[in-house]
């Protein structure tokens, strides 16, 4: 069990970085999408702030895996894990309050059409 906590301390400390680099620059991958103009500011701000308080969660999850911690208390990782689900729950019903009816009028088929 000690090799498969370490693997995904591991991977959580990446991606809680990579969450960090793209609160702190608003650039990059996570940035690229097809919204209209008129959200795509807004749009990143909110997806910034997403992860200013994502970030942090899941380093502290991934230093927790590689110390060995979240191995001796099992309810470590669950708690993290609700947390990190509540968190993106909560961005996507904000995103969809705020930008859904927008998207819906300025895109009608533009999903289903690449699929």
């Amino acid at each position: 069990m000690q090799g498969y906590d370490m693997m995904f301390g591991y991977m959580f400390l990446g991606v809680g970085a990579m969450c960090i680099y793209y609160a702190i620059r608003g650039k990059g991958m996570a940035f690229n999408n097809h919204f209209p103009a008129q959200i795509k500011e807004e749009s990143d701000k909110l997806l910034r702030k997403f992860f200013w308080i994502l970030g942090p969660i899941i380093l502290v999850q991934g230093y927790l895996d590689v110390s060995g911690i979240s191995a001796q208390y099992g309810f470590i990782y669950g708690i993290f894990f609700g947390v990190s689900i509540a968190v993106l729950a909560v961005y996507y019903i904000i995103f969809r309050k705020k930008f859904g009816k927008i998207l819906k009028e300025s895109q009608p088929n533009e999903i289903n059409k690449s699929l």
